[in-house]
């Protein structure tokens, strides 16, 4: 190496250096944040947001440090945020809790998954999904105004179920509502038995099957058109299958239920793989759960047609 070679990069690796030191002496803000520096991986944490800006594009990066992590503090405290824009390159978690200023959330065209969790903000009143969106799997609740939700038809999963906010409170009547690609969202039936319709692609299992332990529901069927394994079922219960073959699923650590299904199919596999109990489904059980999911098909509302 030349000697001008090595005196250079002595000399950026000085700067880079002081820079580093710099940071993480200085009081913690830049621009309209203050920050902490997470030695370990050489991340960053937003702790606060002092700006007096009423929309804001959330950031990737602080100087040169990628943002990895952000308060619960950060944006719940913002006294001037009315709306916060998401960059589909955006990677980490926000928590907004309580706060009445902020009204709209706005996720940027390419986002494949949600990233903002909004929680008892009785002013928020907008979301927007774009159309692109495969899941949506953060929590929007205790928010009343929250009531005119377009979700696209590109959303395969939905994980939260929208709990105490207008949009919910909407659909109280309609015994089946059903979004995206055939997401069975909102359920408004008997919980004794719980049908599940012929073309439902998808289950909130949150709200089909309850929070906490539902001892009420003993049986649940669910249709040849679903595609996803419920990911919830409790000891009481009993939970048929179709003969579904091209279905998919997550974490089944919460399936305590018995399931039925045709000998031989996928589901049988997926129940062996994961510890969970299995039985063989009867000819006579199969044509009733057949029969059933079938007949409530004519039951459903879609989104997309209201």
């Amino acid at each position: 190496m030349k000697r001008g070679q090595k005196i250079f990069g002595i000399s950026l690796g000085l700067i880079i250096l002081l820079v580093v030191i710099f940071l993480l002496n200085m009081n913690g803000f830049i621009g309209d944040y203050k920050y902490e520096v997470n030695i370990d991986d050489w991340t960053i944490t937003l702790k606060e947001y002092t700006g007096r800006d009423t929309e804001v594009v959330l950031p990737t990066h602080v100087g040169i440090f990628k943002i990895k992590f952000v308060s619960i503090e950060t944006f719940s405290n913002s006294k001037t945020i009315e709306k916060i824009v998401v960059p589909n390159d955006i990677e980490y978690l926000v928590y907004i809790r309580e706060n009445d200023v902020f009204r709209e959330l706005e996720y940027e065209p390419g986002r494949k998954r949600d990233c903002v969790n909004v929680i008892n903000c009785k002013n928020f009143e907008k979301i927007i999904f774009p159309d692109g969106m495969e899941e949506i799997g953060n929590e929007y609740a205790g928010c009343s105004k929250l009531r005119d939700i377009v979700i696209p038809r590109s959303v395969k999963k939905i994980v939260f179920d929208f709990d105490e906010t207008g949009f919910s409170e909407e659909h109280k009547k309609d015994k089946y509502y059903v979004v995206g690609d055939g997401i069975l969202l909102f359920y408004n039936g008997p919980k004794g038995e719980i049908v599940i319709p012929e073309g439902v692609k998808n289950v909130n299992d949150l709200c089909v099957i309850g929070k906490e332990d539902e001892e009420e529901t003993k049986i649940i069927y669910l249709p040849d058109s679903l595609n996803m394994c419920l990911e919830y079922g409790y000891e009481n219960e009993v939970i048929i299958y179709g003969g579904n073959q091209d279905i998919s699923y997550g974490d089944l650590s919460d399936v305590k239920s018995v399931v039925k299904a045709p000998k031989g199919t996928l589901i049988e596999k997926i129940c062996k793989d994961n510890n969970i109990e299995f039985q063989e489904i009867t000819e006579e059980e199969n044509t009733v759960r057949s029969q059933k999911t079938n007949a409530a098909a004519s039951e459903i509302t879609y989104q997309d047609e209201e």
